[in-house]
């Protein structure tokens, strides 16, 4: 799964003490001291499986609206669309 494979590599993107610390530590864009996590991977996921779609545009949608609701959990994760029309 790619969410596996991403969260077992990101790791290595990071130094030996931010991992164990468990954040990184650097200044955010007002320029304040700030404890960031590390990255994590959200995806949306639309679907035609349920329901019937007019136009790209509404897939777009569905998957914005789908990876919005993903971030809002912790860590990395997918949402499928699961409403019907």
């Amino acid at each position: 799964m790619v969410i596996d494979n991403f969260d077992l590599n990101i790791p290595a993107f990071y130094a030996a003490e931010d991992i164990k610390k468990g954040y990184i530590e650097t200044i955010d864009r007002r320029g304040n001291p700030h404890r960031f996590p590390f990255m994590t991977l959200s995806i949306g996921v639309s679907t035609n499986e349920r329901r019937t779609f007019n136009s790209p545009l509404e897939v777009s949608a569905i998957a914005t609206e789908m990876k919005q609701y993903a971030k809002t959990f912790t860590g990395s994760n997918y949402k499928k669309d699961r409403r019907t029309s």
